[in-house]
C-alpha cells in the first residue's frame, strides 16, 4: 500500500518533470515511504496516499499545501494479485500529463474549473476525461479473454446462515442478491430478503472474507422485502472476479457484524426469461433456505420452475415433495429424491384457467420444498424483482392512425410486490378532450389489438386546457400481461374526440435502476415538438443532482431520424449564450429509442439558478427536428462562488515554493510533523486543532456554530454545546468524518468543518443525517440581481449582497461624435481608449488584479507581471500581492488588537490576565500550569517522578519529559 507524504509527492513530480520530457505514457508506481494511517482504519483492498484511502480503480488529482490541488497531475490506485486473492495493497501510479495536452481545434479555448487542458468550448468529452493510467502488465493477466465469460452479465447469490465464514449461524433469515454488469465499471444490485432482523450492512467479499464494497440497508416503507443500488467505478479486477464466479455477498445485522447470511455469486442463466421468483425460508433456525425462478410461456400456459437449495439434504439421498397450491387448495405436487451434491430441481406445471393465472400474478400462490428428514423451505411466488421503473414516451408518431401533431406525453410505471402497477400518466399539447387511455399489446397480423386495462378513469385535465395528469394503481394484471410487462411488449394507448382510435401511442420499456426513481415526487421532463418540422416525435428526460453538484441525465426520445447527429444541450431562457452541451450522439448509433445517459459538472452558475427554479431548457436538435421542455432540478449549488483564479494554480504547480516546503517540519509536544500535517494536541485537544504550515505551527480555535433550540447542552469531551434530542438506536452505531477532519460527530449534530491550515470554515455549515451521511452546505440568500452587482461588504462576509445600481448623470456622458475612436479597442463588450491601462474582469471570479491590460493601437495586450527572482530560502506572498517577497523583510510579530484587552480563552471558558489554572480537560491536567498574560497563554509542564518508572511510560505526561 503505497503512502506519500504531500511534500514527498511535490519533490517527485518536480524531478519528474525535468527528466521525463518525452510525450510517451510511462507508468511510474510510487514506493511506499512510511506506514503513517493517522486513523485511517481500511477494511477494504486500496491505496494510501497523502494520508488518505484511495479505493481500488479510483483516479484522482493529489494536493499539495499550500498550494492547492495538482490538476495536471494525475494519480491511480491499481490492484495487485496474489494467488488469485487481490492484496489489501494497492499500488499508486501517478503521471504529469502537462505535456500531453493536445492543442484544441479551436480559435478561442478555455481552461475549464479544476482542469489541466484547455479545450474548445464546444467540446463534451476531452483529452483529459479519457485519460488513463492503465493496468500493469501483471494485472493485465487478471483480464480473461474467454469470450463467453465475458458475456455474462448476470448473477445470483443465494445467501444463508450456515454459509457464514469462520461459524454459521443458526437463523431462519434468507436473501437473493442479484447483480447485473451494466458496464465496465458499474453494477446494479437489487436483494430479496425473508425474515431479516435489522439489516444493516450488504457486503461483497473475496474467499478471504476481504470486503470489496459495502453499503448500507435501508428498509422500503412501502414494505416491500427488497433493496436496491449502484456499485459505480467498479474496478476492472473486481468485475472479471465476479465474472468469474470468486466473489460472495454478506448480509450483517447489528447482532451479527460479521455476517448473518451468506453465499457465493452464481451465474444467472435464468435472469432474460424469468417472469417470477421467491426466497424460501425455513420455519426453525438452521441456517438453510432457498430460492424460486419461474418461467413462463403466454401460449401454453407452461409453468417451469426451478428450485436452488441450500442444506436441506445433508445425507446421500434422500426423497422431496414439491408443492404450489393457495393456502390449504394444492395446484401442483411433484417429488423426486436428492442428495447432499444436489444443488437445484426442476419441475413444470400448467395453469388449468384464468383463475389461477390472476392468483399466480398476484402473489397468492405458495410453493413448500420439504425433505424425508423433516427439513423444509417456503414463499410465496411474487413477480419478477424489479428496482427501475419502466417509462413510455407517447408520440403521434408512434400511434395507430400515423398523424403528425404537436402532442405528447409520458407515462412512468412501477411494479410492486403483490403484481399491482403504479402509474403516472402526463399528456401535453392536446387539442381535443381525451375520450381513452388504456393498455394494450401488440398489434397482430390482423389488425387486432389485445386490450389489457384502462387506466383512464383517474384522468384529471389542467385548468383551461386538454392537457392532464393520470395517476393510480392498475390491480388486475395477469401472468400474460405480466410476461408482456417484463418483456417490454406492452403499449399505452391514448385516444381523443378527434382520433377515436389514437392519437398517442408508445411502447412500455423498462429502465435500468437509479437513485432518482426511488423518489416518487421526481418525474421526467417531457419534451415537445417546437415547430410543425418537429411534429410526430417526442421524448423524456431525467435529471438528478448527485454529490458535488454533478447532474446526472437519463434522456430518450422517439427520433427515427439515422442520418444526423443528435445535440443535446441545457441552456437558460434568458441568456441563450449560457449553455452546456450534454452530450452529441453520432449517427452510426442506431436505437428505437435514441439514449443519453452521465452526468456533467462544468455547469454555468446561472443555469444552477435555472435549474432550482425550474426554468431551465433541454434542447434536442435531430436535423431539422427541435424537441424541448423545462427541467427542473432544486438545488443550493448556486451558492458556491469560487474566489481563485484556475490560471494561476496550474502555472505554479512547478515553483520554487513547492520544492522549499519539503524542508519545512515541525516539532511539537514530543512529535515530528510533515509540513501540511493537522492533529490535536495533548493540551485543550477538545477546543483546538494544529497544523503544520512551512514550519510554523497553527493551533485553530473551534468555531461553535449558532443553535436555534432552547436547551442546550455541553457533552463531556466536546467543546461546543449542543441541542438535546432523541437518538434512536440504529443511529448510535453511526457517525461522521470528513476528510482532513479529525473529529469524529454524531448523529444528529452540527459543526464547522476544518480545512487543513486554513482552519475552520464559518461559512459553512455542516449536519450529520441518519446512517453516517455528512450534509454540508453554505446557506446564502438567493440573489436576483445580475453576477456584475453581486458582492461581498466586508472581505470576512460569507454571502453576497447586490449593489445598488449606479446611476450615472447625463452631463457625464460625452455625445458619440465627441469620442475618439482611433486606436481604441473592444474587450468583453467594453470600449477602451489608445493606451488605456486596466484589470479584466473574468466571471465568476471578478477583477483579476495580477493580470495587466493595455491598449496598444486597436489590440488589447494582457499579461502578469514580471516577479523579481528571489534568493531567499523562505518566502512569503502578502495578501492582495501578485508576486513572493522574502520572509526576512516582515516584522517579526504582530500584537492583535484582541490579545490586548488582557484575557485569554482556554477550553471554552475565558480567564482573567494574570489567573493561573491545571486544563481539566487534557490528559496533561496533573502535571500542566497555565497562566493568562497579556491575552497570551503560557503553559508548563513537571515530570511526576513516576516517569521513572518503565511501567508508567505509556502516561501522557512521561512523553514529554523523555
Amino acid at each position: 500500500m503505497s503512502v506519500f507524504s504531500s511534500m514527498d509527492l511535490a519533490v517527485f513530480l518536480l524531478v519528474l518533470s525535468v527528466y521525463v520530457s518525452d510525450a510517451k505514457l510511462r507508468k511510474i508506481p510510487l514506493k511506499p515511504v512510511k506506514e503513517n494511517l493517522n486513523g485511517i482504519q481500511p477494511n477494504r483492498p486500496g491505496c494510501i496516499l497523502g494520508g488518505k484511502f484511495y479505493d481500488i480503480g479510483e483516479k484522482w488529482t493529489p494536493s499539495i499545501l499550500p498550494v492547492g490541488e495538482m490538476f495536471c497531475v494525475k494519480c491511480e490506485c491499481v490492484p495487485v494479485e496474489r494467488k488469485g486473492i487481490i492484496d489489501m495493497k494497492g499500488q499508486t501510479r501517478c503521471k504529469n500529463i502537462k505535456d500531453l495536452c493536445p492543442r484544441p481545434n479551436c480559435v478561442s479555448p478555455v481552461l475549464p474549473k479544476g482542469k489541466c487542458c484547455k479545450v474548445c468550448p464546444d467540446e463534451v468529452k476531452s483529452f483529459e476525461d479519457k485519460f488513463t493510467l492503465g493496468l500493469s502488465k501483471q494485472v493485465a493477466t487478471m483480464i480473461s479473454s474467454d469470450s463467453k465469460r465475458r458475456a455474462r452479465t448476470e448473477f445470483v447469490a443465494l445467501l444463508v446462515g450456515k454459509n457464514v465464514r469462520r461459524e454459521g449461524v443458526e437463523t431462519s433469515a434468507v436473501a437473493a442478491v442479484y447483480l447485473s454488469v451494466i458496464s465496465n465499471d458499474e453494477i446494479r444490485y437489487s436483494v430479496r430478503y425473508h425474515k431479516l432482523d435489522r439489516p444493516k450492512f450488504l457486503q461483497i467479499t473475496d474467499a478471504n472474507g476481504n470486503v470489496l464494497f459495502e453499503r448500507p440497508i435501508e428498509k422500503r416503507r412501502n414494505g416491500d422485502k427488497r433493496f436496491c443500488g449502484i456499485w459505480s467505478k467498479v474496478p476492472a479486477a473486481y468485475v472479471q472476479f465476479v465474472r468469474k464466479e470468486r466473489l460472495f455477498a454478506v448480509i450483517t445485522s447489528s447482532r451479527y457484524s460479521s455476517g448473518l447470511v451468506s453465499g457465493r455469486l452464481m451465474v444467472n442463466r435464468h435472469a432474460k426469461r424469468e417472469v417470477f421468483s421467491s426466497v424460501l425460508a425455513s420455519p426453525k433456525p438452521a441456517g438453510i433456505g432457498g430460492l424460486l425462478s419461474v418461467i413462463y410461456n403466454p401460449r401454453t400456459h407452461l409453468v417451469d420452475y426451478v428450485i436452488t437449495f441450500d442444506g436441506l439434504f445433508p445425507g446421500s439421498s434422500e426423497e422431496y415433495f414439491v408443492t404450489i397450491g393457495k393456502k390449504s387448495k394444492v395446484l401442483h405436487q411433484s417429488t423426486g429424491k436428492a442428495d447432499s451434491k444436489t444443488r437445484f430441481i426442476r419441475g413444470s406445471w400448467t395453469l388449468s384457467n384464468k383463475r389461477q393465472s390472476k392468483q399466480l400474478a398476484r402473489g397468492r400462490l405458495h410453493l413448500r420444498l420439504t425433505s424425508s428428514n423433516g427439513a423444509s423451505v417456503s414463499g410465496d411466488i411474487r413477480p419478477k424483482l424489479t428496482c427501475g421503473v419502466s417509462q413510455t414516451i407517447l408520440s403521434s408518431g408512434s400511434s395507430l392512425e400515423n398523424v403528425k401533431l404537436g402532442s405528447s406525453g409520458t407515462a412512468i410505471f412501477e411494479l410492486r410486490e403483490k403484481g399491482t402497477v403504479e402509474y403516472k400518466i402526463r399528456l401535453t399539447g392536446l387539442t381535443s378532450k381525451v375520450h381513452r387511455i388504456r393498455l394494450e399489446g401488440a398489434v397482430n397480423k390482423k389488425n387486432r389489438r389485445q386490450i389489457i386495462g384502462s387506466v383512464h378513469k383517474n384522468f384529471k385535465a389542467d385548468e383551461n386546457s386538454f392537457n392532464g395528469w393520470s395517476n393510480g394503481t392498475f390491480k388486475k394484471m395477469t401472468a400474460d400481461n405480466l410476461h408482456l410487462f417484463l418483456n417490454n411488449k406492452m403499449f399505452l394507448n391514448v385516444a381523443t374526440t378527434k382520433h377515436r382510435i389514437s392519437e398517442l401511442r408508445g411502447r412500455v420499456i423498462a429502465l435500468p435502476y437509479h437513485q432518482h426513481f426511488t423518489n416518487g415526487a421526481v418525474v421526467p421532463a417531457t419534451l415537445s415538438a417546437l415547430s410543425s418540422d418537429s411534429f410526430g416525435q417526442a421524448g423524456n428526460a431525467w435529471f438528478s443532482m448527485e454529490i458535488g453538484c454533478s447532474l446526472h441525465y437519463d434522456i430518450t426520445i422517439t427520433s427515427q431520424d439515422n442520418q444526423n447527429d443528435i445535440t443535446i444541450s441545457l441552456v437558460s431562457p434568458t441568456d441563450p449564450d449560457t449553455y452546456v452541451t450534454i452530450e452529441k450522439i453520432p449517427s452510426t448509433k442506431l436505437f428505437e429509442s435514441r439514449l443519453a445517459i452521465g452526468s456533467i459538472t462544468d455547469i454555468p452558475e446561472d443555469l444552477f439558478h435555472d435549474l432550482d427554479d425550474g426554468t431551465a431548457l433541454l434542447v434536442v436538435l435531430v436535423g431539422k427536428t427541435r424537441l424541448a421542455g423545462n427541467v427542473s432540478v432544486p438545488n443550493t449549488c448556486w451558492q458556491y462562488s469560487q474566489d481563485y483564479d484556475m490560471d494561476i494554480l496550474v502555472d505554479e504547480q512547478t515553483s520554487e515554493e513547492v520544492v522549499a516546503a519539503n524542508r519545512y517540519k515541525c516539532f511539537y509536544e514530543g512529535s515530528v510533523y510533515e509540513n501540511g500535517d493537522s492533529w490535536l494536541p495533548d493540551v485543550n485537544a477538545t477546543c483546538n486543532t494544529c497544523s503544520c504550515n512551512k514550519g510554523k505551527i497553527e493551533c485553530h480555535a473551534l468555531i461553535c456554530p449558532v443553535l436555534a433550540c432552547a436547551n442546550k447542552i455541553t457533552v463531556d469531551g466536546e467543546c461546543c454545546p449542543t441541542c438535546v434530542q432523541e437518538t434512536s438506536e440504529s443511529s448510535k452505531d453511526f457517525f461522521c468524518k470528513l476528510d482532513g477532519d479529525l473529529r469524529r460527530h454524531r448523529v444528529g449534530s452540527t459543526w464547522h468543518p476544518f480545512l487543513p491550515l486554513m482552519g475552520y470554515a464559518k461559512c459553512v455549515i455542516c449536519t450529520c443525517m441518519p446512517g453516517g451521511v455528512s450534509k454540508c452546505e453554505r446557506k446564502c440568500p438567493k440573489l436576483d440581481c445580475s453576477k456584475s452587482r453581486r458582492i461581498r461588504l466586508n472581505p470576512t462576509d460569507c454571502c453576497q449582497v447586490c449593489a445598488p445600481e449606479e446611476k450615472k448623470p447625463v452631463a457625464a456622458v460625452k455625445p458619440l461624435q465627441d469620442v475618439d475612436m482611433k486606436g481604441a479597442c473592444t474587450f468583453k463588450e467594453q470600449i477602451f481608449a489608445n493606451g488605456a491601462k486596466w484589470h479584466p474582469r473574468v466571471m465568476p471570479f471578478g477583477y483579476m488584479k495580477c493580470i495587466d491590460c493595455t491598449c496598444n493601437s486597436g489590440t488589447p495586450v494582457c499579461q502578469r507581471p514580471q516577479c523579481p527572482k528571489l534568493t531567499c530560502s523562505r518566502k512569503i506572498r502578502k495578501q492582495g500581492a501578485c508576486c513572493d517577497a522574502c520572509a526576512d523583510e516582515q516584522p517579526l510579530s504582530e500584537v492583535s488588537e484582541e490579545k490586548k484587552s488582557g484575557s485569554c480563552v482556554f477550553g471554552g471558558k475565558k480567564y482573567d490576565d494574570g489567573q493561573t489554572f491545571q486544563p481539566g480537560s487534557s490528559a496533561l491536567s496533573s502535571c500542566a500550569l497555565c497562566t493568562c498574560t497579556n491575552g497570551s497563554m503560557k503553559c508548563s509542564m513537571t515530570c511526576p517522578k513516576s516517569c521513572s518508572d518503565p511501567k508508567k511510560k505509556d502516561n501522557p505526561c512521561c512523553k514529554h519529559c523523555a
